[in-house]
């Protein structure tokens, strides 16, 4: 805005007239003066000269609010000053389209005389003949030393900031500058200060004034920012027209301090890098896509977080969006996934803080979901969870599980948390920075949240160096899996920005038109190479040395550009820092140095904890230490994010600093920051909320711990931040916790220190076996396994170690010492069992549970084992007493962890390990691990056909989850799935048995248990391909299992990719060969080549039976005539394989009855296999007509017809087959009863039933 004020040291009479004279008569005839001054041509020109002056005449209304502008009362109102910047705006319009009209005479005029007729239009009068004679130099005739000292006294007079120590240390550094020096870039008026003070005293902006003042003196070659043609002048007008905040109005005088203020809200040289981030924030937030990941790379400082600060706060924002924010730190690379814990934390503190309509109803979306268990699984994470959703401690059902366990149960409660918070109306960005510090445990984290399918307007957005960050390092390799779950993903690459944008950017700062700016943007370019954070540190060491200064005098900032050109720079940004920082005060460097030791951001309350020594033995008190801190903050080193937390403004800073401590001295500073905040805590909650920074430190200064008493402290602190780590699923620092603290025992400590000994070492296994560093699980259960002074304080420890040799497939060596353990546990069991060994245990365990139940019960029974199982029996099961014997309890621990094992290695030893786990229960009392052993031994009941009996041991089996819910932990999942497959399968009706599979699913899910989901997953695939009444459906279901499998590379995959090939060839998606089970998910030769690499019969059996269907479907009988034996010998061989939901003893039938009709002389062969069939269904049948029965009318339709040629019969039977599967609701199997009917009438001469049945059956295999 134009300004009427008078500078008070103003040494010259005030000329009144200037202000007086209406300047648009005189402007008319300068004008034609001009034109005929630099007419070069004859008549023609006459002409056009005349013209001209008509159109400016007629311009007059316009011209003439020139002196309306000098009129204007700036102090008086708003509306005043706009009033005045449109009169400007117009006046300047004006003078360019009469620098236009000069150009198109005379592409060369006279630019003083140009520069004279702007003078006159503003002032009113010609410039004084003295002003325009003197020297146009910067300096004119004074010295280097007078002209800066004049310059400083100008300064501090008029500037807006005169007691700024900055500000006085900036103009001493100018002043004292060699004697001499000459400036090749203007820092003082080019044309003398009387013009300057005149044209200022008119109200003309800065930059307006010069441009007259460097019109005045286009003639002297010694003015280096002179015009040198009409061009630049007019391009200097276009740019004030277009955007005069920019290029045109003064800086607020609020603005001017003499600091350097860079642009907010403005990327330079990133519109590519813009439009590209925008693509996603459209298709997300915008228009509440699904999900999507932006990975944005680059070197240090080229301006990553900057672009996407911008974009959030353009895209996210406006549109009622939450960022969750978190920033990795090279100096606590241990606890990466604190980070991200950090971020959902804040996430929910802010949440629970506001109070619009839009964050309440978010609050109750998340309280929908997150039920009572979940905030215990995440508060221990996210404190501030607990602010939003209260919960009674009794309300808690979570399952206490441990290791590997609590990540999934994590992760699956996170889950649900970001899929109620993320939605359309409310759009989620998840932004994480420095992701190169990340360690594998975080990166998975931030992967499985983003793989959910579910998730809607949800974005990532991860930040990397790209040079510190290669193909191994494990960032590119979760960019994969993330690709590889269907995220969409987008990259952005930056670099240096280009030298135009340079100068734009510089520009811009200084608030001076490029022209004038350019030869100063070159210099730095040049030093800088364009790198965004380069760039702006090395202007404020210019401004720093005084080779960038603000005048308050000339009001606009100055440098000198050969001093510039000739400064040595360091090659990048992390010297220059380190040379800044170095210049500063010794207070300011320590305090940034010690402040560098805790982190890239650190609690200011913490690190007012901390006796930061400065000097020699000189403490930094916390005034002091309080007006550094803000010094600082002013000069962009630290930043203050809220009203407690200090950060560093950019990683580069806080590693400058640090690296600025001598190496020797850094582990001194570390311990001596933990001393401190151990030593300072206020309470045991502060001590706990330092406990982990306090560890951290130690772990740093380890090698200062000389005392022993002291080590056994820190030993104990070192335990503490483990189990907390451990607590929030930080496996990686928690393992590294437990070995510095076992590191800091001796053998001695055995005796002094048992029970922390023994709890580190065992903290130390566990920690060990869920990072899958098995190696260092067996070093650190060595000193247990020797020091330990019972078995029972080994078995903690044992059990990781049992998981462990199952995890490396050792199954052989897991057997070994479990069996050993039971020996010592008194429980024995020999390795090497028969089969009639299993049928001794098996009478022994049926006498036992007839004794104790009738001693339940108080009765007896003289029909089966029970009897009849009324509800007093039930009761009384239900109401036994509980386990009290621990060796007992262990036992049974031990016994459970070996049934994988025994299920890989040894059938019968796996029959012994569940009827010996049900003795002890009937025993001993019933225990959380009691619900498994009556599941296992119902399995083994419906093993030998009593399904009945069994049956009722898995309905007593569910009955016992509900007394043990809250203990049962991983087992309960385990236990849906063996009832729901193995044991009611055989009597309750297959649809009713999903519902139930996927609860049990979903519990798996919450309780962290991955093995139970997958094997509930696998069994609920199957039956869905059984009984699915919508294929398309069921696939996706069957995909979401896949999904969550290939994640956890489980083995489990092996046996449900060949049901999900099924159901798209089923579909359409057959390939060439339907009969095949390669596709789009799997390709049948590799699956079998891994299976039997890896001796996986099971997958053998489930791929062949598959492709034993497929064949017989698709009219391959010869060919599945050749597999039929092959299945039947591997069936024989896994007898515990639940082969009803698979479904193959109908097919197995039917292809028997088509080879005997097929191969006359193979008759006998084929018809004695298709009766084995029979009864095989006819047994099930007795159990489940509901699941069996249609089956077994088809497949007695086939061999009557194929076999028997009884024709009436076979009529009969395929009736009621088809019947049957409409009534019970196996539309597939209904559609095969209609094809096989069709086929049927077809052989037999009846075509138009014939055809009536195919074209039923093929409505109901399209529906």
């Amino acid at each position: 805005t134009l300004s009427q004020e008078k500078p008070e040291n103003e040494c010259y009479e005030e000329n009144s007239a200037h202000h007086l004279v209406n300047p648009l008569g005189e402007l008319e005839c300068d004008v034609e003066d001009t034109l005929q001054t630099s007419e070069r041509g004859g008549g023609s020109s006459q002409k056009t000269m005349s013209s001209q002056r008509t159109a400016v005449t007629a311009e007059g209304s316009s011209l003439g609010t020139v002196a309306a502008v000098r009129e204007v009362d700036l102090s008086s109102s708003a509306s005043s000053s706009s009033v005045v910047e449109s009169q400007l705006l117009s006046v300047i319009k004006s003078f360019l389209d009469l620098v236009q009209t000069t150009k198109t005479i005379d592409p060369c005029p006279n630019l003083v005389d140009v520069g004279k007729m702007i003078y006159r239009g503003f002032i009113g009068s010609e410039p004084s003949t003295s002003v325009m004679s003197q020297p146009q130099s910067a300096l004119g005739d004074r010295t280097l030393e007078e002209a800066r000292s004049a310059l400083a006294d100008a300064d501090l007079e008029h500037g807006p900031n005169n007691n700024d120590a900055l500000t006085m240390k900036r103009r001493r550094r100018s002043v004292e500058r060699e004697r001499g020096e000459t400036h090749t870039s203007s820092t003082l008026p080019c044309v003398g200060p009387p013009i300057d003070i005149v044209l200022r005293e008119a109200g003309l902006p800065v930059q307006l004034s010069m441009l007259v003042i460097n019109l005045l003196a286009a003639d002297d070659e010694r003015c280096t920012e002179r015009y040198q043609s009409i061009d630049e002048v007019e391009r200097d007008l276009i740019a004030m027209l277009a955007d005069p905040d920019r290029n045109l109005f003064d800086l607020p005088l609020e603005s001017q301090t003499g600091r350097l203020d860079f642009p907010r809200g403005i990327l330079y040289g990133r519109d590519l890098q813009q439009m590209q981030l925008s693509g996603p924030f459209d298709r997300v937030i915008r228009n509440g896509g699904s999900r999507e990941a932006v990975f944005v790379k680059g070197i240090s400082g080229s301006g990553k977080s900057s672009l996407v600060d911008l974009q959030l706060r353009l895209a996210l924002f406006p549109l009622g969006g939450r960022v969750i924010f978190g920033k990795f730190d090279a100096l606590r690379q241990r606890q990466p996934v604190a980070v991200v814990c950090q971020a959902l934390d804040n996430y929910c503190a802010d949440l629970a803080a506001a109070t619009d309509r839009q964050s309440l109803a978010l609050r109750a979306s998340i309280a929908n979901v997150i039920n009572a268990g979940g905030v215990e699984v995440l508060s221990g994470l996210m404190p501030s969870l607990r602010k939003i959703i209260s919960i009674d401690s009794t309300d808690s059902i979570t399952r206490q599980v441990d290791g590997m366990e609590s990540v999934n149960q994590l992760f699956y409660h996170l889950s649900l948390f970001l899929g109620a918070i993320a939605r359309p109306m409310t759009p989620v960005v998840l932004f994480l920075d420095d992701l190169q510090w990340a360690d594998e445990a975080a990166l998975d984290m931030v992967t499985t949240l983003i793989s959910e399918r579910f998730l809607t307007s949800f974005l990532f957005i991860g930040c990397y160096r790209e040079d510190e960050v290669s193909q191994s390092h494990p960032v590119m390799k979760h960019r994969q899996n993330i690709t590889q779950a269907g995220v969409p993903s987008t990259d952005i690459v930056l670099c240096g920005i280009e030298k135009e944008d340079c100068h734009q950017m510089i520009s811009d700062l200084l608030h001076l038109p490029p022209r004038i700016t350019q030869s100063f943007a070159d210099a730095v370019y040049a030093k800088t190479t364009g790198n965004p954070l380069f760039v702006t540190q090395f202007l404020l060491s210019l401004s720093d040395e005084g080779l960038l200064q603000y005048s308050a005098c000339a009001r606009r900032w100055e440098f000198d550009v050969k001093a510039i050109q000739e400064r040595n720079v360091a090659d990048n940004v992390a010297a220059l820092l380190t040379s800044k920082i170095s210049g500063m005060d010794t207070r300011a460097q320590d305090l940034l140095k010690w402040a560098a030791c805790l982190g890239s951001e650190c609690k200011e309350s913490v690190l007012s904890k901390v006796d930061i020594k400065s000097g020699v033995d000189r403490s930094v008190g916390l005034m002091e230490r309080g007006v550094i801190m803000q010094i600082l903050v002013n000069e962009g080193m630290l930043s203050r994010v809220g009203s407690d937390m200090i950060r560093f403004s950019h990683d580069s800073v806080q590693h400058s600093a640090y690296e600025l401590i001598p190496p020797l001295d850094r582990a001194g500073i570390h311990f001596q920051i933990a001393r401190d905040l151990q030593r300072n805590a206020l309470s045991p909650e502060e001590l706990d909320d330092m406990l982990i920074t306090i560890v951290e430190q130690y772990i740093r200064g380890v090698g200062l711990l000389t005392n022993h008493d002291e080590k056994i402290g820190v030993a104990k602190l070192c335990l503490a931040a483990g189990k907390k780590a451990m607590r929030r699923s930080e496996f990686v620092p928690a393992s590294i916790y437990y070995l510095q603290g076992t590191a800091l025992l001796q053998q001695t400590d055995w005796e002094q220190y048992y029970d922390l000994s023994l709890e580190l070492f065992t903290c130390c296994v566990e920690a060990q076996y869920v990072t899958s560093n098995y190696d260092g699980v067996a070093i650190a259960y060595n000193p247990i396994d020797l020091h330990a002074r019972c078995i029972q304080d080994k078995l903690s420890a044992f059990f990781n170690i049992i998981h462990m040799l199952g995890a490396q497939g050792r199954f052989s060596e897991a057997i070994g010492r479990g069996l050993a353990v039971l020996d010592q546990l008194g429980e024995p069991i020999k390795r090497d069992v028969t089969k009639e060994d299993v049928a001794v245990e098996f009478r022994n365990t049926e006498a036992l549970l007839h004794e104790v139940v009738t001693k339940w019960v108080a009765s007896t029974s003289s029909d089966g084992i029970l009897g009849q199982w009324d509800i007093s029996v039930v009761n009384a099961i239900l109401a036994a007493p509980v386990m009290h014997d621990k060796d007992k309890e262990l036992s049974l621990m031990v016994m459970g962890g070996l049934l994988r094992s025994a299920y890989q290695e040894n059938h019968h030893l796996l029959s012994i390990l569940m009827h010996r786990s049900l003795q002890v229960t009937l025993k001993h009392g019933l225990n959380k691990q009691s619900a498994y052993s009556f599941a296992s031994y119902g399995l083994t009941l419906c093993r030998i056909r009593r399904i009945d009996e069994g049956y009722r041991f898995g309905q007593l089996a569910l009955a016992l989850l509900e007394r043990f819910q809250n203990n049962l932990g991983a087992r309960l999942p385990h236990i849906f799935a063996l009832v729901y497959t193995y044991i009611s399968c055989n009597v309750d009706p297959l649809q009713s048995l999903l519902p139930e599979l996927r609860h049990g699913y979903d519990i798996a899910l919450r309780s962290g248990c991955i093995e139970g989901s997958m094997t509930i997953g696998r069994r609920t695939s199957s039956i869905l391909l059984a009984c699915a009444n919508d294929l398309k459906s069921a696939a996706e279901e069957v995909k979401g299992y896949v999904l969550h499998m290939e994640k956890h590379n489980h083995i489990t995959l092996k046996f449900t990719l060949p049901v999900l090939q099924m159901m798209l060839i089923l579909m359409g998606d057959g390939g060439e060969d339907p009969t095949r089970l390669t596709g789009e998910v799997m390709d049948e030769d590799s699956a079998l080549e891994e299976a039997a690499t890896g001796d996986c019969a099971l997958a053998i059996i489930d791929i062949n039976a598959i492709r034993l269907k497929l064949m017989y479907l698709f009219g391959k009988y010869e060919e599945a005539g050749g597999l039929v034996t092959a299945v039947i010998s591997l069936k024989k061989q896994w007898p515990i394989r639940s082969d009803i939901i698979f479904d193959e003893d109908i097919y197995i039938g039917l292809i028997a009855a088509v080879m005997g009709h097929l191969r006359p002389p193979e008759l006998d062969q084929w018809t004695e296999i298709a009766e084995d069939m029979v009864k095989t269904l006819e047994r099930q049948s007795k159990y489940s007509q509901w699941n069996f029965l249609h089956k077994l009318r088809l497949l007695e339709a086939e061999i009557a017809y194929f076999l028997r040629g009884d024709k009436t019969t076979a009529t009969r039977c395929y009736a009621e087959a088809i019947e049957l599967a409409s009534k019970h609701k196996f539309k597939f199997d209904h559609a095969l009863a209609l094809e096989r009917m069709s086929v049927f009438c077809s052989e037999t001469g009846v075509a138009v039933l014939a055809r009536d049945y195919s074209k039923q059956a093929e409505t109901a295999y399209r529906d």
